[in-house]
């Protein structure tokens, strides 16, 4: 957990793990990464090979909605393609799971037509299939990340998608308050956050499996 992890390990993590797995805008500074880790307001499970950190999964528990945001995942690319990205996310948000209860543990996914920024940050077909391997299943809701950083730029693009901690795939739909809740407390008052909640409609979201064509899957926003 981060609380065991020291600052200057942080700053190793997020600098060898996290820079070279997501683009900017996606990310949260150095400082805000370590200062949240340290607040124990980002949760952290680390998978090491001989001491080396090899994976990380970041997490957000929001106690209003108690819904667990999984906000990273990043495996070292020498390490990719042998489990052990899965291997992380299950004991991540098994731990968590028994830790917070959570109502709901949501991620932020690319949506399968996004255009792969750059090789290193790896191909958002590959991505929805590895969740879809997990048992993951999307909400029906157009989707931006807000901006992480003063002058940046909310992130297009993106799905949300249901997790369950054992691997199983979650129901076919889910209780709607707790996403309603979420994404008031987590987006800014604005366009993104009224287009999703207009699709709310009702006690229950029906959910969508990542196997489905892309036209399928929900159209993300764009500018």
């Amino acid at each position: 957990m981060s609380a065991q992890i020291s600052e200057h390990d942080l700053r190793q993590l997020h600098r060898e793990l996290l820079q070279p797995t997501f683009p900017e805008d996606e990310l949260l500074t150095e400082e805000d990464f370590v200062d949240g880790c340290l607040a124990g307001t980002i949760q952290l499970h680390v998978e090491r090979d001989g001491g080396r950190p090899i994976a990380l999964v970041a997490a957000e528990f929001h106690p209003q909605s108690r819904v667990l945001l999984v906000d990273y995942l990043a495996v070292e690319p020498s390490a990719r393609g042998g489990g052990i990205g899965g291997r992380a996310l299950t004991a991540a948000l098994k731990t968590w799971q028994q830790e917070f209860g959570p109502r709901l543990v949501l991620a932020e996914v690319e949506h399968p037509s996004t255009p792969a920024r750059e090789a290193a940050h790896g191909d958002p077909v590959a991505r929805v299939a590895f969740y879809a391997r997990l048992g993951a299943r999307a909400l029906p809701l157009p989707y931006a990340q807000p901006p992480l950083r003063p002058g940046g730029r909310a992130v297009d693009g993106l799905m949300l998608v249901v997790l369950r901690e054992d691997g199983r795939a979650p129901d076919h739909e889910v209780a709607a308050a707790p996403v309603r809740d979420f994404l008031r407390q987590h987006l800014p008052s604005g366009d993104d956050c009224r287009r999703a909640l207009d699709r709310i409609d009702g006690h229950v979201l029906p959910t969508i499996e990542l196997t489905e064509p892309a036209s399928k899957l929900p159209s993300p926003p764009r500018r």
